[in-house]
């Protein structure tokens, strides 16, 4: 299921953009809410979709491509920090697939983090590129405030740590 992207071939912008594309349809038409799902209770749809090998294995294949994606951006020249941006949309949603409920309860923002990007790169040509991609830029800043503050569960693991090395520093 991946998509097979050699990172060290010179990829053209819009082999970038038919690939990125795949995987946006793909999370879209195959990874959406069944209707006879929304009898399930939330731990119900986890509990089925947690064992459910076919679900498991496209979630994969959506870090599996977003891995490729982000190899093949490498060779690309982008007009502004879009390869940077992305860089935060594939950790963002990294974070959320690896956990199916998490997947299950926030795929609409998978879904719009991609709709965004998508959008993005589909007025890379326009003239006023420089407005459409502030707009983007602002965008991501909420999106990553909402991520952080909403979705991503930190760890207190190295808390101690950190104030020890800011005091040392300090």
């Amino acid at each position: 299921m991946s998509i097979n992207i050699n990172a060290n071939e010179d990829l053209e912008l819009d082999d970038f953009l038919s690939l990125f594309k795949k995987l946006y349809y793909f999370i879209k038409n195959k990874l959406t809410k069944d209707e006879s799902t929304n009898e399930l209770s939330f731990d119900e749809l986890v509990e089925m979709y947690s064992n459910d090998k076919d679900f498991l294995s496209k979630l994969k294949y959506i870090k599996v491509s977003l891995n490729d994606i982000v190899l093949s951006m490498r060779n690309l020249s982008f007009s502004y920090d879009e390869y940077y941006n992305f860089m935060s949309i594939k950790n963002m949603i990294d974070y959320i697939v690896d956990d199916v409920g998490r997947y299950i309860k926030y795929s609409f923002f998978v879904l719009d983090l991609l709709r965004d990007f998508n959008k993005l790169m589909e007025n890379r040509n326009n003239s006023d590129y420089d407005a459409i991609y502030e707009e983007f830029d602002i965008r991501l800043d909420e999106q990553e405030d909402y991520f952080y503050s909403e979705i991503f569960i930190g760890t207190r693991e190295y808390d101690d740590l950190i104030v020890k090395v800011t005091n040392i520093l300090g």
